[in-house]
């Protein structure tokens, strides 16, 4: 699958097609070690690693990453991430997603928590958003829904 961008109102699950290869760490899977998969992830237990996806990757609810996420796109939904987190177009932090560490992305829409820096083109801070950091970005906006 090509890497597609976001669009207002669409999830990330939205832009994975039926067909897609997608590979997923189970809710009780730990993972300890490096992940580095041509296909989309989608991780929803504990990596103890770095993950480099040549696609998307997901983090849902109650995961956690322990090293750094480098992907097309990246979102966080309600997750945590210790380690930085790199993305060639997006990434979306949700409203109980945390990341320690710097974010560097195009475009970062953050509704969550970002202990780091912040570094892109465009920046959209929905009102949950906190970041402990500095902003490096040409473009700030706020929003106040996004689905």
């Amino acid at each position: 699958m090509k890497s597609k961008s976001l669009q207002e109102g669409q999830t990330m699950l939205s832009i994975w097609n039926e067909d897609d290869e997608i590979m997923v760490v189970t809710e009780n899977s730990i993972v300890d070690g490096d992940i580095n998969t041509s296909e989309n992830l989608h991780v929803k237990g504990k990596v103890e690693g770095n993950i480099i996806s040549k696609e998307n990757v997901k983090i849902s609810e109650f995961s956690i990453v322990k090293g750094n996420v480098s992907a097309s796109i990246i979102h966080l939904h309600e997750g945590n991430i210790l380690g930085d987190v790199n993305a060639r177009s997006e990434i979306y932090i949700g409203e109980d997603g945390h990341v320690k560490g710097d974010v560097n992305a195009d475009l970062i829409i953050v509704n969550g928590t970002i202990e780091g820096n912040m570094n892109g083109v465009k920046a959209i801070f929905e009102k949950g958003a906190i970041v402990h950091g500095d902003i490096n970005v040409e473009i700030v906006e706020r929003a106040s829904s996004r689905n």
